[in-house]
């Protein structure tokens, strides 16, 4: 937040608006509650206040899918790093390896040099 000027406030519960200068209010400066909201207008800050909390529960969803989605890769990767080296001592051939490869349709690693493909 910028200091040298005022913040507008809105207070979620009694719909009051009043300015801070300096440090982030805590509570409301007329009925004392927690739930308020930097926001040019009541409407806006529950607007924010709804897609705050949409957030937080679509995010605590995804979390733990993403989670396993890395846990997966890194298995992907390691398997796929066996089989790189299988193509580079001559046991398999290049179109084999892209094969395997191509079992993957999620983003391929970009760190692969054009002579790897």
């Amino acid at each position: 937040m910028a200091r040298g000027r005022s913040q507008k406030w809105i207070c979620l519960d009694c719909k009051s608006e009043f300015s801070v200068q300096g440090a982030a209010p805590v509570v409301c400066c007329f009925c004392g509650s927690r739930h308020i909201g930097r926001a040019p207008s009541v409407e806006l800050a529950e607007s924010f206040a709804r897609k705050k909390d949409e957030l937080v529960a679509v995010c605590k969803d995804l979390n733990p899918a993403y989670e396993a989605y890395a846990e997966l890769r890194k298995m992907r990767d390691a398997l796929m790093a066996y089989w790189k080296q299988q193509k580079r001592r001559g046991y398999i051939t290049a179109e084999e390896y892209e094969a395997l490869d191509s079992l993957f349709s999620g983003p391929k690693d970009r760190r692969r040099s054009k002579e790897e493909r």
